[in-house]
């Protein structure tokens, strides 16, 4: 099979997998469990092209989405529209196997129905999924949609249309939405009204079977001060407060093209129901002294913010593994540590283009998108020790004769492709 060959079987049947971690005293050992490879039959089978990350219930299932695939010309977009889907783990007598159920096939010949959902999903505790497309729907701008589940098991699951996307909002992207204890529906957006992007509130009818509210609760600007495209979805902290990440512009101070290197920011919830949100910047990326550019999506660890950025840091600016420390005092300046910043001449991977999870012990990982310029250079996923609490703050790349040290950076191969990983949860 030539290269090219290769790569187009790999786009088209992306495989899923789960890395399992061993720690050992001695040595850190991982293997690769390839739970399903996508098929993208055109016949109304399989789909293909998941490019979301997945969401698990608590009986350990896994739900995704695949944007193309599950169909034929029938459903209106050659090999399928794309689809839902459920992985089961292994039952007795399954072989050890996981069973996939196609949930939902979209069908954009069924008028209003959505086509390519790019999104990651999301799960109420009713176990109803959420989600975006990109195309279809009314206005052929996409849709937000709802998947509840059937009440007989085995039974089928009922799409039911929240939004549809007249294209001012541009709402229907790649980002997963995110809930309130409400059961409002957030997430960001990039162009209306700006250009620049948009964040957004969907509000559920008062009635079931209404529509649902489409509310901006900030759009960037189109000079780009405040930030510009916000990507990889957004999160609460304990108060009620979103933050979230701008991939570009910013501050002008940046050493790279001079148009701003992103930054992470604040909405700060109205004092009032009803109220505005206000927008504030918590750290703004300049690519000077190590620091990164064009940051990703950050999650709260312990009371700060960590995540990647995809250029940027030392050497070659090959993206970093960042911290921010919240201040003392509401208002003050967030402090940032840069933990690791990678180098394109080590033989692990460089370019993080998604953000972290963290284990319970601590340790961070997160995925590379560019295989390392050194002698057996692969994509890696990647992990990150924490330090032990009687060292000084910061991580160190140990050396790999010695894989023993509780600061040592565990580097897994995983050149044929990576598992991303998304974390919401609700505000108290």
């Amino acid at each position: 099979m030539s290269a090219n060959t290769a790569c187009t079987t790999l786009y088209r049947s992306l495989v899923i997998a789960i890395l399992t971690a061993a720690l050992a005293s001695a040595a850190l050992a991982q293997t690769e469990t390839v739970l399903h490879t996508f098929l993208g039959r055109a016949d109304g089978g399989d789909g293909s092209d998941p490019l979301a990350s997945l969401v698990a219930d608590k009986a350990g299932n896994l739900y995704g989405t695949t944007t193309t695939g599950g169909g034929s010309s029938a459903f209106g977009c050659g090999g399928g529209c794309g689809t839902v889907f459920e992985l089961s783990p292994p039952t007795t007598g399954s072989g050890g196997h996981w069973t996939e159920t196609i949930l939902y096939r979209f069908r954009t010949v069924n008028a209003s129905d959505g086509s390519g959902p790019a999104a990651p999903l999301i799960l109420d505790s009713a176990g109803n999924l959420y989600g975006s497309t990109e195309g279809g729907g009314t206005y052929g701008w996409g849709i937000v949609f709802e998947l509840s589940p059937p009440a007989v098991l085995g039974g089928a699951w009922t799409e039911a249309i929240l939004y549809n996307n007249a294209g001012n909002e541009q709402i229907a992207n790649r980002t997963p939405l995110l809930f309130d204890a409400q059961g409002n529906l957030y997430g960001e957006s990039s162009g209306y009204p700006n250009g620049n992007g948009l964040i957004f509130q969907l509000t559920p009818p008062s009635a079931q079977g209404g529509a649902w509210t489409f509310n901006l609760l900030f759009a960037f600007p189109s000079d780009g001060l405040l930030g510009a495209y916000p990507q990889g979805g957004l999160i609460w902290d304990q108060a009620g407060n979103l933050y979230g990440v701008a991939a570009y512009a910013g501050t002008s101070n940046c050493t790279f093209g001079g148009g701003g290197c992103g930054l992470v920011f604040e909405l700060l919830k109205p004092s009032a129901q009803g109220g505005s949100w206000t927008f504030q910047i918590v750290h703004p990326f300049i690519n000077s002294n190590g620091d990164g550019l064009t940051p990703n999506v950050v999650m709260f660890h312990n009371g700060s913010l960590y995540g990647t950025t995809a250029y940027g840091g030392d050497v070659y600016g090959d993206g970093t593994i960042f911290q921010l420390s919240p201040p003392a005092t509401r208002g003050g300046a967030w402090t940032e540590t840069i933990l690791f910043s990678f180098n394109r001449n080590d033989t692990y991977g460089f370019r993080p283009q998604w953000g972290v999870i963290f284990d319970k012990t601590g340790n961070l990982y997160t995925t590379l998108s560019t295989a390392g310029y050194g002698s057996g250079a692969t994509q890696d996923v990647f992990e990150l020790r924490r330090p032990p609490p009687t060292e000084a703050h910061g991580l160190r790349r140990s050396s790999t004769t010695s894989p023993a040290d509780p600061m040592a950076v565990a580097l897994t191969s995983q050149a044929s492709s990576s598992t991303k990983a998304t974390a919401s949860m609700a505000p108290p």
